[in-house]
């Protein structure tokens, strides 16, 4: 929130990354900084970068989300850049990495038995997309599935099966594209943000969230 980030390039220079033409470079951020949302790792390349609340998280080069700032409970997967925290911010973040490693073995010798937000990011560490919301985020894998994190006081952070064409995550909801062109959303609904209009004329090619309020735009 207050806060905005975009990944640059050398000027005259397209870089791609990996030898799939995505565009990708460094990421620079400006604004807000108290929870050191605008401070982004050094070093590492991206091709995507979405800014939430009082975190950004970003697609590095292969695949992979990393997260930097405040957001709760970042699965398995996800990389928080320690080296940019507060003392007392690292604490915290040790703290709850380390119940979360207890969760995670108690999971494994107690099969079934549901962790909350303790698990496992969807498509194998690899992905295409990420949309951060106020207090939350979400992933597409390559295999377009949704993954979410951080938040979850109204379902935003849990994630319906199936697959998607691309993520949007709001304040606290979320809606997504169906391959079908239909769209599906979760999460908070008291002014009917996650109730999306029939439209059956038409199929959805582009959907935007309001992560800062209450409201769904798509494109038909």
């Amino acid at each position: 929130l207050f806060h905005t980030c975009a990944i640059t390039h050398r000027h005259g220079v397209q870089d791609t990354c990996g030898g799939g033409g995505l565009p990708c470079g460094p990421v620079k951020c400006w604004g807000h900084n108290e929870k050191n949302q605008s401070t982004p790792p050094p070093g590492i390349m991206f091709t995507h970068v979405s800014c939430g609340g009082f975190f950004t998280c970003g697609l590095q080069v292969g695949g992979e989300v990393s997260c930097w700032g405040e957001i709760d409970h970042p699965p398995k997967s996800i990389e928080i850049v320690e080296s940019k925290m507060t003392r007392e911010e690292l604490q915290e973040f040790r703290h709850a990495r380390r119940m979360q490693h207890v969760q995670d073995e108690n999971g494994h010798k107690r099969k079934g038995q549901n962790w909350g937000s303790v698990k496992e990011v969807a498509g194998g560490g690899y992905h295409i997309q990420v949309s951060s919301g106020m207090s939350h985020s979400c992933a597409l894998s390559r295999s377009r599935e949704v993954s979410c994190w951080g938040r979850n006081d109204y379902g935003e952070s849990s994630s319906p099966s199936g697959k998607f064409d691309m993520i949007s995550a709001g304040r606290s909801f979320t809606c997504g594209i169906r391959l079908n062109g239909a769209m599906k959303c979760w999460g908070k609904n008291d002014l009917g943000q996650s109730s999306p209009p029939p439209y059956p004329q038409y199929i959805f090619k582009q959907v935007s969230a309001s992560k800062g309020g209450d409201h769904v735009c798509g494109i038909l």
